[in-house]
């Protein structure tokens, strides 16, 4: 399984320097004036790498690799956390608040762990926020 797992945490770190990336040149172009965007191949990167991972869960819950399915998608929601708590746009967004605060409850009640300091600490920040903010 750790054999399987290695790829699988590179894909996600993969994607979460991709949408980081990303977020940070929406970020130039909303505050520079030469209004320096994002080339169309890291959108299109983004999209591809979210692609991978669910096709990496499906292929575990048709093999019937249940917890595997599981650590899959629970390493894709890690990897939107991540990027979801630098976007500038996500205390804002009523409709990604929503999202943040069923996730929270969901972690809440199916704890999960990366093993990764950085992704985990990521994670905490953005679900505690949500949850408090829901109140």
């Amino acid at each position: 399984m750790l054999g399987v797992m290695r790829p699988l945490y590179g894909a996600i770190g993969g994607f979460v320097i991709l949408a980081i990336g990303v977020l940070v040149g929406v970020e130039i172009e909303v505050h520079s004036s030469e209004k320096a965007r994002p080339t169309s191949e890291a959108y299109a990167r983004s999209p591809a790498k979210a692609i991978q991972l669910d096709t990496a869960a499906l292929v575990r819950l048709r093999s019937q690799d249940f917890a595997d399915a599981a650590l899959v998608l629970e390493s894709a929601i890690d990897g939107n956390l991540v990027i979801l708590n630098v976007s500038p746009t996500t205390n804002s967004d009523e409709d990604i608040q929503r999202v943040l605060k069923r996730t929270a409850e969901y972690r809440a009640r199916y704890p999960h762990k990366s093993g990764e300091a950085g992704i985990d600490g990521d994670v905490e920040n953005i679900l505690s926020h949500a949850a408090s903010n829901s109140k």
